[in-house]
């Protein structure tokens, strides 16, 4: 693989975040606003819980099966 190609690579999954970032950001505008303030723990745990939610965005369009040909090891038992 080529550094072009990775950078293409990585372009995709940056064009996935942002996407997903808009279909989820209804849900959470209002928490992320008071997690502004919130202390440094309930900041951090926000973050976490926002990044969990556009992984789940990314991929709820895929099947068990076709993450497990993306990610052979990822869902393994």
């Amino acid at each position: 693989m080529t550094r072009n190609d990775i950078i293409e690579h990585m372009a995709g999954v940056v064009g996935s975040v942002y996407r997903a970032e808009d279909a989820i950001r209804p849900q959470w505008e209002e928490r992320l606003q008071q997690a502004i303030d919130a202390d440094p723990e309930t900041k951090e745990e926000t973050a976490n819980a926002y990044i969990r939610a556009v992984a789940e965005e990314i991929l709820k369009g895929y099947s068990d099966d076709e993450l497990q040909r993306l990610y052979p090891d990822a869902l393994e038992n």
